[in-house]
């Protein structure tokens, strides 16, 4: 092992002092660093104790060291040579470059100007052994590459790494010499370091486990978690936020898309959640939480602001921008990763195979795995083969808006919440420009959703108890007619819409929109009328009559159907639908009938009922499914949670009023 050397840079009073990390010894030290908020997104290593230990006895060409400031840690370094370095294939790497990683741990070191002695060091040390040395900060990481930009870095442009963009920064020896003239000599009798040791100082065999501060996942590498997540909608963007501060359970959560993105299709101005942002991805499981929507409104500095707007229900985009802070900074979650498929692994427990997209492919072994793929865009088969610019899903509104606001003619299917915010928005974008609107569905009707305070009792954990509890044959019957509990328009979009519609009409006795229910979209053709796109053939479903309009632009506002999961066929109980069955603790029933690791969000309507799509019951959900991966408990299931008694067993436990 190498020995430990001391410097003090030329002008300064402090003396650092730098060692080999100790795996065993130093784990302890390096775990509260990795897990502190202001290296949590670069590093991605916030992880159990026990992995940072592995981590650290299983780098191979990475030296790690322990920097202190008069005796006091303070930082970590790992040096390397970029030869021995997957970093050497996205850049012309020379022979003699070197290259390093760095963090300050204590907060209260930052600012103090003791960091930047300890990168001048490390440039001096690394600069006696190489030409040029070299590090690639996120791009996103404007603190560390300000802090470059002080040591002398310069820019060789920006590469893609499978876990980042980063900024490829180098200093020739002459370039550092030029800004620290007496640096280098500075170091004086420090220790006659080879190739191997500015590598590897510690010589281990164990693999090594992915440095997600650098490149990660490389591709051919396999590694194991205790839990790995595919999706990062919500739903599992809330367990990743509820397993962050739970020791024993190392997770990881992949996600295809490059970024958090809700819904981003249909961020119209004005909109706003139809639950209260009490139903944040973490307060109904634990009110305390760092990830809360209300420390979120805190640490942008806008709880006072958010205090005087006086309002239950957040604008959309504000949720979107909470839930992508809580994505970009939790290191397990992994965006820009498709999971491909996930299959029984020997031995136990599950292959997950995940693509990147520069094209390399890792496979990760899993103890247990959560699926949160959510829903798909449910598009109608008379419209498959039209889908465009001109026939398009809500989801996709903005995207098209433009186009659909300048149209002559828009028609719009269906009569939920995404419908109606279209046509609103249609209204009064379009209105001025002599846009026509035919609004039709084939509901009986443009209904409101059912949103009482003893109706949205059965979005509680004891309904979705009682529920689960029916024979399933009920559960269909039960469902079926309970659709205005989540689905329908919101009072505020249908008074929305009136009163646009009413404003419209002073001056004109025929009204720009024309809407009905109970028509059943049953073709799309080419129109033949001059200036028409499309002919639509309608069918009245009460009068049995059909008939026809023009238009140029089709919006589908019909709904959602659940995405498929990628497992092989067969490996799921499934009932006669088809539909996968799930426990009451959200576990996927194997066929096999052994014990099942596999769980699901958003998947079990026809199962847990009609909470399973709704934000509000996510924690509830993932506070199951935390107990059940650890356990124990961890986030507490209370039992009696609403006024309401759902089942018989319930009043025959309680005597009647006297």
């Amino acid at each position: 092992m190498t020995a430990a050397w001391s410097v003090t840079p030329p002008g300064a009073s402090v003396e650092l002092t730098f060692r080999p990390v100790r795996p065993d010894a130093d784990a302890e030290l390096v775990h509260d660093w990795m897990n502190r908020e202001h290296v949590v997104p670069w590093w991605q290593l916030g992880r159990p104790l026990r992995r940072i230990r592995d981590y650290l006895a299983g780098l191979t060409h990475l030296s790690p060291w322990l920097v202190s400031a008069d005796g006091v840690p303070f930082g970590y370094v790992e040096t390397y040579v970029v030869t021995d370095d997957p970093l050497a294939s996205a850049y012309p790497a020379r022979d003699d470059d070197v290259g390093f990683h760095l963090l300050v741990g204590p907060p209260s070191m930052l600012g103090t100007g003791v960091p930047r002695l300890m990168g001048r060091a490390v440039l001096a040390w690394l600069l006696n052994r190489g030409d040029r040395a070299v590090c690639e900060p996120d791009v996103r990481n404007s603190r560390m590459l300000a802090y470059c930009d002080r040591l002398g870095l310069r820019s060789l442009g920006e590469v893609d790494l499978p876990d980042k963009r980063a900024a490829l920064l180098a200093c020739t020896r002459e370039q550092f010499d030029a800004r620290w003239p007496d640096d280098r000599a500075a170091l004086g009798p420090a220790p006659s370091v080879d190739r191997g040791v500015i590598g590897p100082s510690i010589g281990h065999s164990t693999p090594q486990l992915p440095a997600y501060s650098t490149i990660s996942a490389r591709a051919g590498r396999s590694y194991e978690y205790d839990v790995v997540g595919v999706g990062l909608g919500p739903f599992n963007l809330g367990l990743a936020a509820l397993l962050s501060p739970v020791p024993e359970v190392d997770a990881v959560f992949f996600e295809a898309a490059p970024r958090f993105a809700w819904h981003p299709g249909l961020m119209l101005p004005g909109t706003t959640l139809q639950v209260p942002f009490l139903a944040d991805l973490v307060t109904l499981a634990d009110p305390t939480s760092r990830w809360s929507f209300l420390n979120y409104l805190h640490e942008r500095g806008r709880l006072y602001r958010f205090y005087f707007y006086e309002r239950f229900h957040v604008p959309r985009a504000e949720f979107d921008a909470y839930a992508r802070w809580v994505a970009e900074s939790l290191p397990s979650c992994r965006f820009g990763s498709l999971v491909e498929s996930v299959t029984p692994a020997a031995g136990g427990g599950w292959l997950v195979r995940v693509r990147f997209a520069d094209g390399a492919v890792d496979e990760h072994r899993a103890r247990s795995v959560v699926f949160g793929v959510g829903s798909r865009p449910s598009v109608p088969a008379v419209a498959r083969e039209v889908v465009g610019d001109a026939v398009f899903h809500t989801e996709d509104y903005l995207t098209y808006r433009e186009k659909a606001v300048t149209a002559g003619a828009v028609t719009v299917v269906g009569s939920g919440q995404s419908a109606g915010e279209v046509v609103a928005d249609l209204l009064e974008t379009g209105l001025p420009g002599g846009l026509t609107v035919d609004w039709f569905t084939r509901s009986r009707g443009f209904l409101p959703m059912e949103y009482s305070k003893l109706g949205l009792e059965h979005f509680t954990p004891e309904y979705t108890e009682y529920f689960r509890a029916l024979p399933p044959a009920v559960r269909d019957e039960v469902r079926s007619g309970q659709d205005l509990l989540y689905k329908g328009l919101s009072a505020e979009t249908s008074e929305r819409i009136y009163d646009l519609l009413y404003e419209a009409t002073v001056d004109r006795d025929d009204p720009p929109v024309t809407y009905a229910g109970g028509c059943e979209l049953r073709g799309i053709s080419p129109s033949p009328e001059p200036g028409r796109r499309w002919r639509l053939t309608w069918h009245h479903r009460d009068q049995d009559r059909t008939f026809t309009r023009d238009t140029d632009v089709i919006v589908l506002g019909t709904g959602h159907e659940p995405a498929p999961l990628p497992v092989p066929p067969g490996l799921l109980t499934c009932d006669e639908h088809g539909r996968p069955l799930v426990s009451a603790d959200y576990r996927l029933e194997l066929a096999s009938g052994a014990p099942s690791t596999l769980f699901a969000q958003n998947a079990e309507l026809h199962t847990h009922g009609v909470g399973a799509p709704d934000l509000g019951l996510g924690a509830h959900r993932n506070s199951v499914i935390v107990n059940a991966l650890t356990g124990r408990e961890v986030y507490p299931v209370r039992p009696r949670t609403v006024y309401q008694r759902f089942g018989a067993d319930q009043l025959l436990e309680e005597k009647p009023h006297e």
